[in-house]
């Protein structure tokens, strides 16, 4: 059963109708905004398909590794569980 998962930092696996949920959802929204400036900003400087899905990728895993750090936390690609 999805709902009996562990929670690891406080908020629930997936977005529900709870505050734990709507920060999750939050979280999503905040990755999928760096991913798209990152992606964006990689087309106006003429890179190909490619290009823009890997400086996309760098750029979202980067901004949510900066969030982390600031938040005291270690980043999800540190976390050896």
């Amino acid at each position: 059963n999805i709902s009996k998962l562990p929670v690891v930092d406080g908020m629930t696996r997936y977005p529900e109708l709870s505050v734990r949920g709507m920060l999750r959802s939050l979280d999503y929204f905040g990755t999928l905004v760096f991913a798209s400036s990152g992606t964006l900003t990689a087309g106006m400087a003429g890179m190909d398909l490619l290009g823009c899905i890997v400086v996309g990728t760098i750029t979202a895993i980067g901004g949510g590794t900066v969030r982390d750090l600031l938040l005291g936390k270690a980043a999800f690609w540190l976390d050896e569980t």
